[in-house]
């Protein structure tokens, strides 16, 4: 993964989340609506940090998947 693309998603998670560690815990475990990858593996696929992001945007606006 483009280490810049890592850092935004990286900053982003943690305001959506709150906090670093909720931040890494988030991004480490597998995911279902990601087809059970954690967001970090899945953003190695195409289209797979746009994917991760709208997870993010949903989470924040509280539609929880």
């Amino acid at each position: 993964m483009d280490m810049a693309i890592n850092q935004r998603l990286f900053r982003f998670a943690i305001e959506v989340m709150e906090n670093e560690e909720r931040a890494r815990r988030w991004l480490a475990t597998p995911n279902h609506f990601l087809e059970g990858n954690t967001p970090l593996e899945y953003v190695e696929r195409e289209s797979g940090e746009e994917i991760v992001r709208q997870l993010l945007l949903r989470i924040e606006h509280g539609v929880f998947t």
